[in-house]
């Protein structure tokens, strides 16, 4: 296989991290938005943050995620709910909790 070829490949991968991201991110912004007051101590939001979490561990799995699409994906993440406008807070210990679970993922 060409050097092209695997930058290509890497482009590939990173555009597929970046939506399933988003979808992560779509999941969690409604619940975090600053005008709802997120705990993610709270029963219900709790629920909601092992269930994404739960997607989120499966598909570093499933992709055999490096060190790499694991960052980007937890990066991405992070963007995409500040873009979405959650709670600055919450989404960042939303974000470390899951890079941490994630990095312990086995591919």
């Amino acid at each position: 296989m060409s050097t092209g070829a695997v930058v290509l490949g890497g482009l590939f991968k990173s555009r597929e991290i970046d939506v399933f991201a988003q979808g992560l991110s779509e999941a969690l912004a409604p619940s975090l938005s600053p005008a709802a007051r997120p705990r993610v101590d709270s029963p219900a939001l709790a629920g909601l943050i092992d269930e994404v979490e739960a997607r989120a561990v499966a598909y570093s799995r499933e992709q055999r995620l490096g060190v790499y699409g694991k960052a980007r994906l937890c990066r991405t993440l992070g963007e995409r709910l500040a873009e979405a406008g959650a709670d600055p807070a919450a989404s960042q210990t939303i974000v470390r909790r899951y890079l941490g679970r994630i990095a312990r993922a086995k591919a």
